[in-house]
């Protein structure tokens, strides 16, 4: 049985031309469909009814209009799906590592429509377009979004972060954690389960249980903080410019507490330089996402920081 297929990559994505292909290892490579491949995937966004007709081709020209007094965009849809895709080989044995490495990029690299190839001429198929709800759904979200160009030195990170993932051992508490923040993806950024989730991979990586130590609060604020600055990306000013980060953080925690135990709250009152939820999973996204790369890197010295 031939060992080798392609995932669609399914962020709204385009890469230089001279650095395709790109080998991520000796499994996984980026590089430009065929017409196979692209046959595939417009077969396989046929058969996704609604999803297709929302569906906004990759490569399709944003013009902004004006209409009624109203400003809004528009899209001038593609004739040809610009599309790139990721090929593998051993029977994709590293698929879980490799989305993990992909959910650390910013902005994320997601995939879908998983394809295995029939043989090694790889011009037909056995299993074709597996795909999630939610895989779809984040595709045709993104398909309205502006398109993204990763560099050179964003693969060359996705190497090394594939590397690093896949080397981990198999009962790493990093494990966990990656599969955690891979799975934020299921949830809608306006979900305050989202802010819930952020928190959760926060307080796994860098927080100790114990009775007769620091508040889970304290612990939160501290060391978030410290790992950040250590990372030169603790710039919180982005999202929220009038709040220093200690009373961010206090604020940040306080809303976890209303929404863990279902207690009102409003974004209008003590909450206000929160600003909304929205505003408040995108700042949580960035910050566990740096994180964890850090930590990735860094895991000795985040396990005796857990501690303290």
């Amino acid at each position: 049985m031939y060992d080798g297929g392609f995932y669609v990559i399914s962020t709204n994505a385009t890469f230089p031309k001279e650095i395709l292909p790109f080998d991520i290892s000796d499994k996984y490579r980026i590089t430009n469909p065929n017409e196979f491949e692209i046959e595939i995937f417009e077969r396989n966004l046929k058969d996704a009814g609604y999803f297709s007709r929302m569906f906004v081709p990759f490569g399709s020209d944003k013009k902004i209009i004006e209409e009624d007094g109203k400003i809004h965009a528009k899209w001038e849809h593609a004739t040809v799906h610009d599309i790139y895709i990721l090929k593998f080989s051993d029977f994709n044995r590293n698929r879980d590592e490799i989305k993990y490495a992909a959910s650390l990029l910013n902005p994320k690299l997601r995939f879908t429509m998983h394809t295995i190839y029939s043989d090694e001429t790889e011009s037909s198929s056995n299993i074709q377009g597996l795909s999630t709800y939610s895989d779809l759904s984040l595709m045709v979200l993104g398909s309205h979004e502006d398109r993204v160009e990763y560099s050179h030195e964003q693969l060359l990170e996705l190497r090394m972060l594939f590397a690093t993932i896949k080397n981990l051992n198999i009962e790493s508490r990093y494990r966990g954690i990656l599969q955690l923040f891979k799975g934020t993806d299921n949830i809608s950024w306006q979900s305050n389960l989202l802010t819930l989730s952020y928190f959760s991979i926060l307080e796994a990586l860098l927080t100790n249980g114990r009775n007769n130590g620091e508040s889970i609060t304290n612990q939160l604020v501290y060391k978030t903080r410290l790992l950040l600055n250590m990372s030169g990306v603790a710039n919180h000013q982005l999202y929220f410019s009038e709040i220093n980060y200690d009373a961010l953080w206090k604020k940040l925690y306080k809303l976890r507490s209303h929404i863990a135990h279902g207690n009102n709250f409003s974004f209008q009152k003590d909450l206000s330089s929160l600003k909304d939820i929205t505003t408040v999973n995108n700042y949580l996204d960035s910050v566990v996402q740096k994180l964890i790369k850090f930590s990735l890197n860094n895991q000795q010295l985040v396990d005796d920081l857990k501690l303290c």
